[in-house]
């Protein structure tokens, strides 16, 4: 395993840092954001040059369940001066610094050409900032930039952006995992509410060809935000177990038509790689519950975002990533 010598996570997310360096057999170092008088962020690190002087340190900051504006800036104002704060030599000198946000906040619906390249999504995506190389700006002088499924680039895997080496991580085995601890088996249909993504890919496919499951979508057109126009596609699940899986949760728009188009169903459950889940996108999901009265048996996500639904850990596929890296 490439020897990460210190893991330095969000004070208020201490809990995930030190999973996250139990995982990797190392220390796990705080920092909180504290502010001048005036108001300027100044993030602060609790450690000396003498610890971090030329050691490999990892760096973690989640993103949280019902964001607001204010995170947002928050986090785009301090953890890319932390990031810098290690590497620089008179500061604190790490010798290696990778950066791990699990959620790509500012990935959210870039188009990228090479992967999505249909006339429909750049009709869609025409004006949008591409805000994944903004992101990689932050961070120019990183190590590595570690996330999982950025919403631009749908596929896991490497790939440089403005001179910063990326990885995109799989959660896919992740929530295949628990799937199976929930009693999953055989008797079930893991469907894909959006076959949107570049080359056909998404994660209820690749989350079926992991489980060795039957595969389905459903049809939709997005007409903005938070409105879906189904195509009318009525899937017949034949009393089987249904998983609908994607990567992002947030109006649940898209979740809400594909619960209405799966008929004669077993049981039900919804997962996803990010529950973003804005205030309207949070209660929703809660009214499409079971225990609300709604169709689903339940919604989990992963821990990439901290939301009342991470309920599946993907620290091991960070590990797994250290694993094979071996001279990250």
């Amino acid at each position: 395993m490439a020897k990460v010598n210190y893991v330095v996570g969000y004070a208020d997310d201490a809990l995930f840092g030190r999973s996250v360096a139990d995982a990797l057999k190392c220390p796990f170092v705080p920092f909180r954001n504290e502010y001048y008088p005036e108001g300027a962020p100044a993030p602060k690190i609790a450690a000396s040059y003498d610890d971090i002087n030329g050691s490999h340190v990892l760096t973690v900051y989640r993103r949280r369940q019902l964001p607001e504006r204010n995170t947002v800036c928050r986090f785009l104002a301090n953890y890319p001066r932390i990031v810098k704060s290690l590497s620089d030599p008179e500061t604190f000198a790490a010798a290696k610094v990778d950066v791990f946000h699990p959620y790509f906040v500012l990935g959210r619906q870039d188009h990228n050409p090479k992967t999505d390249p249909s006339e429909r999504v750049r009709r869609k995506d025409a004006g949008k900032d591409m805000g994944y190389k903004y992101e990689a700006s932050l961070f120019r002088g990183c190590n590595v930039l570690l996330t999982f499924h950025p919403h631009w680039h749908r596929a896991p895997g490497e790939f440089d952006v403005e001179g910063v080496h990326m990885v995109g991580l799989d959660a896919v085995p992740s929530m295949v995992k628990y799937a199976r601890q929930m009693g999953m088996d055989k008797n079930c249909i893991a469907i894909s509410p959006d076959l949107s993504g570049g080359d056909g890919y998404s994660i209820a496919k690749r989350f079926a060809e992991e489980a060795g499951l039957a595969f389905a979508f459903i049809g939709k057109e997005r007409e903005g935000p938070s409105r879906i126009r189904d195509n009318g596609d009525i899937l017949d699940a034949r009393g089987k177990d249904v998983i609908i899986a994607d990567d992002i949760a947030c109006t649940l728009t898209t979740l809400q038509g594909a619960t209405r188009a799966i008929q004669n169903h077993g049981e039900m459950d919804a997962y996803f790689v990010h529950a973003v889940l804005p205030e309207d996108g949070h209660t929703k999901a809660q009214s499409l519950t079971r225990g609300s009265g709604g169709p689903l048996t339940s919604i989990a996500a992963t821990d990439c975002i901290d939301s009342d639904f991470s309920s599946i850990s993907i620290i091991d596929r960070l590990v797994e990533f250290y694993e094979t890296h071996k001279g990250t």
